[in-house]
């Protein structure tokens, strides 16, 4: 089947048929690790936005003289890497404190020869350990599912880990090693390692916690040794369905939100934030409304009016003429296609809105960035149909 003829019955499945601006086709065939340089695989963020996506944005639209790049919904820190390596300024927003720590442990510099000896000594603090057995209990998150996916002796030299990171006086290396501990989470657990939510392993055994979190301060230090100096770049927390400070402007803006009925990130990270700190419960009151782990197709609604305001909301910072980038998809519920990107861009033409949709891309990715997706882009007799990823530019009026 040729693009075009392939492309017009992805066009009719997806409810998109009736669009009249430009189509385009993008093929993205870099592995996971082909797209892991600098610091963009410092944590396994499932469901992550391409790093060469961002990039070709940044360098086709982004106007420098106007303003820095903006992210509305930070993630991992993508654009925030990309825009650091390309030289621009940027800005980044998540309602989600941990994602924020993770994007800016990502662009921060830090003195690698002093975080070297601290990782010293944090190898002789846990051979060490502590009889301080109510101070360690006390840095144990209180969930009632904590000794399900955690063996009691990894517990305790997690908890020793964090009590060690409370005794970092440079603020930016404890960041960096808190953020280490975030993305050792997962290899700390009994539960797999490649899927975005948790499955118990029973094969997995207990690991010991501090060679896991110190070969992860090295890849970070590593990561951070390929950014440039003197980066513009940061990431603050912020609900993205809130307007933007008044006075910041730019020509270009990037939003991947979450997809309807596939993560929830409160959920999906939910060891990793109550391990470093943060609360999960929190988070998930601010978060867009979707239906993972629910299965409501009629709650799509919700999560399109959410996504609604968050867009226009954010958009108000955009110059005339300015490209709002949303990267989004559609997805399957009990084998059935719920078309959400045709649901927003109807909700969003009855919108106030000053965006209209200047171009429409379909991505084909060769390698998923996340295994969830896999699911949805195998073909099968009971999978349903084949799933892109959404590529929405639209422009400020």
């Amino acid at each position: 089947m040729g693009e075009s003829v392939w492309l017009d019955v992805y066009r009719k499945q997806a409810e998109l048929a009736a669009l009249e601006c430009p189509f385009e086709v993008w093929e993205i065939q870099g592995s996971n690790a082909s797209m892991g340089y600098a610091t963009h695989s410092i944590f396994r963020y499932f469901g992550k936005f391409p790093p060469p996506v961002a990039r070709r944005f940044i360098n086709d639209h982004h106007d420098a003289s106007v303003g820095p790049v903006i992210d509305t919904m930070a993630g991992s820190g993508t654009t925030l890497v990309e825009s650091a390596l390309l030289q621009r300024s940027a800005v980044a927003f998540d309602v989600n404190p941990l994602s924020v720590l993770i994007s800016n442990v990502k662009i921060t510099k830090v003195d690698r020869k002093r975080a070297e000896e601290i990782l010293e000594v944090y190898s002789a603090f846990m051979k060490k350990g502590t009889r301080k057995k109510k101070a360690i209990e006390a840095l144990i998150p209180d969930d009632r599912y904590l000794d399900h996916w955690f063996f009691p002796e990894v517990q305790k030299e997690m908890a020793l880990t964090r009590m060690f990171l409370q005794e970092i006086d440079d603020v930016e290396i404890k960041n960096l090693f808190t953020v280490a501990l975030a993305a050792s989470v997962r290899n700390c657990s009994r539960a797999s390692k490649n899927m975005g939510r948790m499955f118990l392993d029973p094969a997995i055994k207990p690991v010991k916690v501090c060679p896991i979190v110190s070969k992860r301060v090295k890849k970070i230090l590593d990561g951070l040794d390929e950014l440039p100096e003197n980066m513009d770049v940061k990431a603050v927390v912020h609900n993205s369905m809130e307007p933007l400070e008044n006075g910041l402007r730019t020509n270009l803006m990037i939003c991947h939100p979450p997809y309807f009925n596939v993560y929830k990130y409160s959920g999906i990270f939910k060891f990793e934030m109550l391990w470093t700190g943060f609360s999960p419960k929190q988070v998930r009151k601010e978060e867009v409304r979707e239906s993972f782990k629910i299965g409501k197709a009629e709650r799509v609604h919700l999560y399109v009016e959410d996504l609604v305001k968050s867009v226009n909301n954010s958009s108000a910072t955009l110059i005339r003429g300015g490209r709002f980038i949303l990267m989004m998809g559609d997805t399957t519920l009990r084998e059935e296609r719920i078309n959400t990107t045709s649901l927003f861009l109807k909700a969003l033409e009855l919108s106030e809105t000053k965006l209209e949709l200047e171009s429409f891309i379909v991505r084909v990715p060769k390698f998923t960035e996340a295994s969830y997706a896999a699911g949805q882009r195998r073909e099968g007799d009971k999978v349903g149909v084949k799933l892109q990823d959404h590529i929405l530019v639209l422009r400020r009026k």
